[in-house]
């Protein structure tokens, strides 16, 4: 049986929403699909829910214990039948356009291996509003600082992982897709559509809030291969501090902080002109979303910090309400409602 497209949803433990996951996937308008779910060892009820769903598009495979998200969504690409292959998680919810749209744009545009989304937040105390990289050059060269998809957002042609051997590795247990995004960019691009088309929930038993360390360690690794693969350069210890602190999106609390910086991305821009591995535009965009996600959360070094830091990030254009909330933390903090300051 082949179908156009196979859905992959891993379940582990994810009782409280699951039943919201899987309406919004069996309600999308784009309809010639497979979900295959994969109950990776759950203890909760949910073994329980998903035996009640009853719509035929649905197969459900079950693995006898936890064997990680890595090791479930090989599973399911390993049963899936579709062309494309669509991700998402138990506790999100997909717009009712979205399979249409990424399906639509796959077709139409052979060079992309992976199309992702901008995404809205659900729940308490997230961020305002995403930002992250859109098209192919600007996507391939945000790879130097983290995953510039979204994973439960994306829908990729599973020929490019099955001709060339990829599969999601076990040993990056928290970083499993960024892992595969940096293998994947060799044989097609990675781009996301600009509408917001996957709700990502935000919650303490989510992988980010609870294995962020992690996460962060495995993407340090990834992040140094990057540079020294494509760059030509060794990362120094220091170097790879300062990289991790973009990575991450630390705010600087200090003008220290914010001359490392930019010192490394004045040296990451050079490695690039000397290499020509990126393409300098959509380097030059990648380079500025990272710096401005660092300099929204250095609001601590006042309006001074905002004019000494805006030259980084202005080519990164991002979204007015972002800019004037990054503006005016860095008023507050000048005038003291907020404390900071530079040290």
């Amino acid at each position: 049986m082949t179908v156009p497209l196979s859905v992959l949803l891993p379940v582990h433990n994810a009782e409280a929403f699951l039943r919201e996951a899987i309406d919004s996937i069996l309600a999308q308008r784009f309809r010639d699909f497979e979900l295959i779910v994969i109950d990776d060892g759950s203890r909760d009820g949910s073994a329980t829910l998903l035996r009640r769903v009853t719509d035929a598009r649905v197969t459900i495979k079950t693995l006898p214990d936890s064997l990680g998200i890595a090791e479930a969504l090989n599973a399911g690409i390993e049963a899936a039948h579709g062309r494309y292959l669509a991700r998402m998680d138990a506790d999100d919810v997909a717009a009712p356009d979205r399979f249409q749209r990424q399906f639509a744009y796959l077709e139409q545009h052979p060079r992309v291996a992976v199309v992702g989304s901008r995404i809205h937040y659900i729940g308490r105390n997230v961020p305002s509003q995403d930002f992250r990289p859109l098209d192919a050059a600007s996507c391939r060269a945000y790879l130097l600082f983290g995953t510039p998809l979204v994973h439960p957002s994306v829908m990729l042609r599973r020929d490019v992982l099955t001709h060339h051997g990829l599969r999601y590795e076990a040993r990056f247990s928290r970083s499993e897709d960024y892992r595969l995004w940096t293998r994947v960019q060799a044989h097609g691009d990675l781009c996301n559509l600009p509408e917001a088309l996957l709700g990502y929930r935000v919650h303490a038993a989510s992988v980010t809030g609870q294995h962020g360390g992690v996460m962060q360690s495995e993407a340090g690794e990834i992040q140094r291969e990057l540079v020294q693969h494509y760059l030509g350069r060794a990362i120094t210890d220091a170097e790879a501090e300062a990289h991790a602190a973009i990575a991450s999106q630390v705010g600087c609390r200090s003008w220290d902080g914010l001359e490392r910086m930019r010192a490394w991305l004045r040296i990451l821009r050079q490695a690039n002109a000397d290499t020509h591995a990126y393409e300098a535009e959509g380097l030059e965009r990648a380079l500025a979303i990272a710096a401005f996600h660092v300099c929204r959360n250095s609001a601590a070094l006042g309006i001074a910090g905002w004019r000494a830091g805006r030259p980084l990030w202005r080519a990164a254009r991002p979204p007015a309400r972002l800019r004037l909330r990054h503006f005016l933390a860095a008023w507050l903090y000048t005038l003291g409602v907020l404390r900071g300051g530079a040290g």
